[in-house]
């Protein structure tokens, strides 16, 4: 305590943005991290390749704060390579991410730092969102999450355990586990499998912390051919990686593989009734 005031450790936000991003929904996700009740010392900004006019005329805004470190990215590389870019920028332990496109509620970080107070052994501190549709904001889902280690553990081998707009984590603990890396749409699952398996000590928050938009195309873009390879690559990682038995394979890999294949309707359908929680 200092000055009747609780001290929490110091972080930075991390945010990736790329040139099909509006500016309206970056500023809305910028504002809800600097309006946090715990305040960051550090915004790390990545640039995935050349952004709109209108996106660079507000992040020029944002970059007279001195707190604000931008990383231009020449090309587009993706998510995964841009994520990685961005780690490797912040200066502070722990690392708040947030989707480009999403925003959290003001106490999300205070939220989270209390669950490190009762236990400073954490090393991942998630949470659980509610997803809301951007044609119809009236029409959200809750995504709920499990919230301890090894129910984690367990959920990692068939789902993927996080939200990246809702996660905090350790620096420390994502180099440990390589770091993110190229993985067609499914990098984060890929990062959070590794970190679950390199031995971290992780728990979701079992509260509605940020809130995730998803547009009339999220579910097209969560299809083809494409995806479903990536989802099988991974899958085979994950069992390498000693997330997964063979019953979670054979439950999980035909289901997923089957959903990328589908028509966009069937999926739609399958995410909002099944994939919750």
């Amino acid at each position: 305590m200092a000055g009747g005031k609780k001290e929490y450790p110091k972080y930075s936000v991390l945010m990736t943005v790329y040139i099909k991003e509006k500016a309206e929904y970056l500023k809305a996700a910028i504002d809800s991290m600097l309006n946090q009740t715990v305040k960051l010392s550090e915004f790390v900004l990545v640039e995935d390749g050349p952004l709109t006019e209108e996106l660079n005329k507000l992040i020029n805004e944002y970059e007279k704060n001195p707190i604000f470190k931008i990383i231009k990215l020449k090309e587009n590389q993706g998510s995964g390579p841009a994520s990685a870019a961005g780690v490797l920028a912040c200066s502070n332990e722990w690392i708040a991410r947030l989707d480009s496109d999403d925003y959290s509620v003001s106490n999300r970080i205070e939220k989270q730092f209390a669950e490190l107070e009762k236990d400073p052994e954490l090393d991942v501190i998630g949470a659980n969102i509610i997803e809301i549709e951007t044609e119809n904001q009236n029409n959200q889902q809750k995504v709920i999450l499990p919230e301890k280690n090894d129910k984690i553990r367990k959920f990692t081998g068939r789902r993927c355990p996080f939200r990246t707009s809702a996660i905090l984590f350790k620096k420390e603990i994502v180099l440990k586990a390589g770091n993110y890396r190229a993985f067609h749409r499914v990098e984060d699952y890929d990062m959070f499998a590794r970190i679950v398996a390199s031995g971290a000590k992780c728990m979701n928050v079992q509260e509605f912390l940020s809130y995730m938009r998803i547009d009339k195309d999220y579910y097209k873009r969560r299809g083809g051919m494409k995806l479903a390879r990536s989802i099988m690559k991974l899958k085979k990682e994950i069992r390498k990686l000693g997330l997964a038995s063979i019953k979670d394979q054979i439950i999980s890999v035909p289901a997923q593989v089957i959903i990328c294949i589908c028509p966009n309707s069937v999926r739609d359908v399958f995410y909002k009734n099944v994939l919750r929680g």
